[in-house]
């Protein structure tokens, strides 16, 4: 045998499908949501930001591939092993995220983000680092002192006494 299923009928094909479109309004009517609630929390930054700061990582005419470490992650990146080893894409960890890659045997080649979910490990592994900071300087994961505008971003733990995962 190469495979089994089970046999549907056009009528529940059909209430599958209206079920699906109606979850589907319910998915974009929360994206939309979010994505406005986000622009008006970071106007400023997406408005009058200051943009990045120069990268050593070179993303022109590659793949990007941004980690979350969000619900079903460890699933995902395990479907996307095929695509990190065919394309090699730039991986940039958002801040656990970068913890979900190593997690899977793969090393970060940015991690972006304020810092406040990602492991140490994660930090001294070598990957470029980008701290989010907000306005009033805060960046959660940095020593819980503000950044001030001479110093862009809080600099890793130096690397742990173990071996790294990377």
């Amino acid at each position: 045998m190469v495979a089994s299923g089970q046999l549907s009928t056009r009528e529940a094909i059909e209430a599958d499908m209206e079920r699906a479109r109606d979850g589907l309004a319910e998915q974009i009517e929360a994206f939309a949501a979010n994505t406005l609630e986000y622009i008006a929390k970071e106007r400023g930054l997406l408005l009058d930001g200051v943009g990045l700061p120069p990268l050593k990582t070179e993303m022109r005419g590659r793949h990007v591939l941004v980690v979350v470490r969000g619900y079903h992650y460890k699933e995902d990146l395990r479907a996307l092993q095929h695509y990190m080893r065919e394309y090699k894409p730039v991986l940039i960890g958002v801040d656990g995220g970068a913890d979900a890659l190593l997690e899977v045997g793969r090393k970060p080649d940015l991690i972006v983000g304020d810092m406040d979910s990602v492991s140490d490990a994660a930090l001294a592994c070598g990957a470029e680092i980008i701290v989010h900071a907000y306005r009033d300087g805060r960046a959660p994961g940095c020593s819980g002192s503000p950044i001030s505008a001479s110093t862009p971003s809080c600099s890793p733990p130096p690397a742990p006494a173990r071996t790294s995962p990377c």
